[in-house]
């Protein structure tokens, strides 16, 4: 199951649907977790990939950010939770049906990041390796440790990584990747997510590299992006594959 709460909606995007021309207001998760989390199963759908489901977003999320940021509208006392604890309650009603519920939200910590943070089990990060986007990493990790002490998000994740993506192989980018890694080791991941043409060119169509039917560059173009891409795709995989052993491990125990 895939979530999208961020009003941006490209994660929606990339399953093939317009975020405001294709998913109308009450199909994303804005009216669940404002009134009520339990019913998330009905703006579950299916995606055209086989096995993955989707709940949708578009700009109506930025109501739903003001309205449980909102005493008075967001029914904490109808519904008994806090703003903050819509989502994981949501995810109780649907969880026993996937394997994994990944969650994509906005780079910022308003209510729907935080319910994303209380509700995962594990955070993967993205981040460029550029120098604007570290000084914000920092910051947002530094945010992180306060909201991670407090006792009610104070929890043991199964995993927090880094994955670097958009890495344009420059100097500078490199120079870059190597202050993140040594910041911020040992949670980055080895593989990186490239940038090339190939990649850029498929986003531009609103597609991913695996979608791509014909090559418009080289076919050598072509085969670095689809490399770069299995390789940090796989890096993501063993982060999961490892969580799976270990639960295996204790229910066995």
């Amino acid at each position: 199951l895939a979530i999208d709460l961020d009003p941006q909606a490209s994660f929606t995007l990339l399953f093939g649907m317009i975020p405001d021309l294709d998913v109308e207001r009450d199909q994303t998760i804005g009216d669940v977790l404002v009134s009520n989390p339990a019913m998330l199963g009905d703006v579950i759908q299916p995606t055209y990939f086989t096995g993955v489901d989707l709940v949708p977003a578009n700009l109506a999320l930025q109501d739903c950010e003001m309205l449980l940021g909102n005493p008075n509208a967001n029914e904490a006392r109808a519904i008994g939770l806090s703003p903050v604890e819509r989502l994981n309650e949501a995810i109780r009603s649907v969880e026993d049906q996937y394997d994994v519920i990944i969650i994509d939200c906005g780079p910022n910590l308003g209510i729907l990041t935080l319910n994303a943070v209380y509700a995962a089990s594990g955070l993967l990060i993205p981040m460029p390796p550029a120098m604007a986007d570290f000084g914000s990493a920092v910051m947002f990790f530094q945010t992180m440790s306060i909201l991670l002490s407090n006792p009610r998000f104070s929890k043991t994740l199964d995993f927090l990584n880094i994955l670097i993506t958009r890495h344009t192989g420059s100097v500078e980018a490199k120079q870059t990747e190597a202050m993140i890694r040594l910041a911020f080791s040992p949670y980055v991941l080895d593989s990186v997510m490239v940038q090339t043409v190939e990649i850029e060119r498929a986003g531009n169509d609103f597609g991913t590299v695996y979608d791509i039917e014909q090559p418009r560059g080289s076919a050598e173009a072509y085969l670095r992006a689809y490399r770069s891409l299995e390789e940090a795709n796989d890096g993501v995989l063993q982060v999961f594959r490892q969580v799976w052993a270990e639960q295996a491990i204790r229910t066995a125990a």
